[in-house]
């Protein structure tokens, strides 16, 4: 009780001196020397974790619903998605604001701005991703429906206004420096997924009900959606257990989260993020060898544990087995030119196929952001087989929906950062290892995917907390000698 009072009154006395501060600054750009460094990465670092706890944000909601039957998912789902909409831009416009505020206070201090983001040689990254944002912006001015493409449609609320807030994410990420920061925001991220995927496990119909779950998708409007999140979560799991010392309990734990959060998806049934988790998987093991022989075990661990898993699930239910003999079907058909080509890859080579020919129509800007749904009817009305409003393959997405210079941003910055990744080489630590392993995972699950308000967004925060680590110049000045441990395990 007395720590608490204590606590109070330095608290209070803080305030108070605060105030008093406040009352004899005269221009704005002194209360910007006032903030510390350290409470603006602490301000990103808190925005990182409310969005990476996000569905729990999401089921906590549903119980104040008037509706808990399981067959009113659907319908709380689009009540629900309002609600985390509406935290996305909240957190990152927040973002954007932390970002601007600590690019003003580097500047202040002689420090250049590209250094504060993206470190003194990788500049070009920076520069790309910005540039793909504003080229957005001109996409969305000349869309042939501006509105939708500012607001985005109310299914994927994927419009301008959401991409500032995948920026505002990527942007608060970035304000943090410091390692131990960065493993909490993504020791929450592998909370979220590892309570997901327990309750998709489990599949009780009362507990989906109260909480609004769908059987196969969770918190999620689509399984594949789930699927881009989990296949990110999955290689989450390994970052941290790279991250840590060797510890018996540790280990463990991150072997029985790796287990759930594989079987989860599996039991999802969306096969591209399973296939790009065994990319994913395949390069960390490969760059374990080469550069981190202390973690060959335990990698070893972890692959065994991907294949007994898949096939055990497998001889249940038959289903990795079934797909893998589609996928050989559809590459056999597109290899040989046969007329149902286009229903390959569960409709996506159509989709791509078209939406590669939509990104002729409007080289330079586009349909506009998340505006390609009039086109695709206008191209499907005439047969008798599915379409979307997406090509199910962000690269193409890009190019049709902002131009192609605006899908050039995109990859040129995802190359760029594959290319300091290798510059790096043998300085590279467990943690720039493991987690460029978990973007190149996303990179090859979006081959098959699209962009989401609720998935893209989990996407920036990982890559922001990782470019940083790729400059071989960057040691963060905030990070104590435990943090450095930390990277160097």
């Amino acid at each position: 009780m007395e720590k608490v009072k204590g606590m109070g009154k330095n608290i209070f006395k803080r305030l108070q001196i605060f105030r008093r501060d406040i009352k004899e600054m005269k221009r704005i750009s002194e209360l910007i020397d006032y903030i510390p460094d350290g409470v603006i990465e602490k301000v990103g670092m808190g925005l990182l974790i409310l969005w990476a706890a996000s569905p729990f944000h999401y089921m906590f909601r549903s119980l104040f619903l008037e509706h808990h039957d399981p067959s009113f998912v659907g319908m709380n789902y689009l009540d629900l998605s309002i609600g985390w909409h509406t935290l996305l831009q909240q957190i990152g416009f927040l973002g954007i604001f932390i970002g601007i505020l600590g690019g003003i206070k580097s500047l202040r201090q002689g420090r250049s701005l590209y250094a504060l983001f993206f470190g003194s040689k990788h500049r070009a990254l920076g520069t790309l991703l910005l540039g793909m944002l504003l080229w957005s912006i001109l996409a969305t001015y000349h869309s042939t429906n501006p509105r939708l493409s500012f607001n985005g449609t109310f299914h994927r609320r994927d419009g301008l206004v959401t991409y500032f807030a995948y920026g505002g994410i990527f942007l608060a990420g970035l304000m943090v420096r410091t390692t131990r920061y960065r493993k909490v925001i993504l020791e929450v991220f592998n909370g979220g997924a590892l309570a997901l995927s327990v309750l998709l496990l489990v599949n009780y119909p009362m507990v989906n009900g109260l909480l609004s779950l769908s059987s196969r998708s969770a918190v999620f409007y689509n399984r594949n959606h789930f699927g881009y999140y989990q296949c990110l979560a999955i290689m989450v799991t390994l970052v941290l257990m790279y991250m840590e010392k060797p510890g018996r309990k540790k280990r463990m734990f991150r072997y029985l989260s790796f287990s759930l959060l594989v079987a989860a998806l599996i039991e999802n049934g969306s096969f591209g993020p399973y296939l790009a988790t065994m990319m994913g998987l395949g390069f960390l093991a490969a760059v374990t060898i080469v550069l981190h022989r202390n973690l060959i075990k335990p990698m070893g661990v972890v692959l065994a544990l991907f294949i007994f898993l898949s096939l055990g699930m497998n001889i249940q239910n038959g289903y990795l087995q079934e797909r893998f003999s589609f996928l050989s079907s559809d590459v056999n058909s597109i290899l040989e030119g046969e007329e149902e080509v286009q229903k390959a890859g569960t409709n996506r080579w159509g989709l791509w196929v078209s939406g590669v020919k939509f990104a002729g129509e409007e080289p330079l800007f586009g349909y506009g952001p998340d505006n390609l749904g009039e086109r695709y009817k206008e191209e499907y009305e005439d047969r008798d087989w599915y379409y979307s409003d997406r090509p199910h393959n962000e690269v193409i997405q890009f190019a049709a929906s902002i131009g192609i210079p605006g899908a050039l941003f995109y990859v040129g910055a995802v190359l760029i950062f594959l290319y300091a990744f290798i510059q790096k080489g043998k300085k590279n630590t467990p943690f720039d290892s493991a987690i460029t392993a978990a973007l190149i995972t996303y990179w090859c699950s979006s081959m098959f995917g699209n962009t989401m308000y609720y998935t893209t967004p989990f996407f920036f925060l990982v890559w922001s907390l990782a470019v940083k680590g790729l400059d071989p110049t960057y040691e963060s000045a905030t990070d104590s000698t435990k943090d450095k441990e930390l990277l160097k395990q």
